[in-house]
């Protein structure tokens, strides 16, 4: 399955309406890995804003340590591009260690969506839209064999 989000939703700091539905809780525990400091404490801030547990990630080695453990995870959100090996390698062995992982992948970079769209990826380009990433992760986590609704 491949979804690219496609709407015009608010971006961070839009309406009341848009911070409203920011704020519906989500409950997942999402593993948030991006090698841009900013970015990732920023995305990590909104998730929880969501009503998330997030554990953050600078990489895929850092990624995969997490996700070798026994700590709960519903859900990885990556860049596509990171440095070393690709957010794709990610999902690759990440769904080896925990099969039906659901992973969503971020990236500003076109060629990247594009490739990772090629591999049946659900991917949200940046910039992103807050109440887009909101519902591609919650339609992924409804998706999930991995969770119980």
């Amino acid at each position: 399955m491949h979804r690219e989000a496609t709407d015009d939703a608010h971006t961070t700091g839009g309406d009341c309406h848009g911070r409203n539905e920011l704020m519906k809780p989500n409950r997942a525990n999402i593993l948030v890995v991006e090698d841009n400091p900013g970015t990732r404490e920023l995305m990590a801030s909104l998730l929880t804003r969501m009503g998330s547990a997030v554990t953050t990630a600078a990489s895929v080695d850092e990624a995969m340590q997490h996700l070798r453990t026994s700590a709960a995870c519903d859900l990885v959100v990556a860049d596509i591009v990171l440095p070393g090996t690709s957010g794709l390698e990610l999902a690759r062995s990440g769904r080896r260690v925990r099969p039906g992982l659901p992973v969503i992948f971020v990236s500003g970079y076109p060629e990247a969506v594009a490739t990772a769209l090629e591999y049946g990826a659900i991917t949200v380009p940046k910039p992103v839209t807050w109440n887009r990433l909101r519902r591609v992760i919650q339609e992924a986590l409804d998706d999930s064999p991995l969770r119980d609704t």
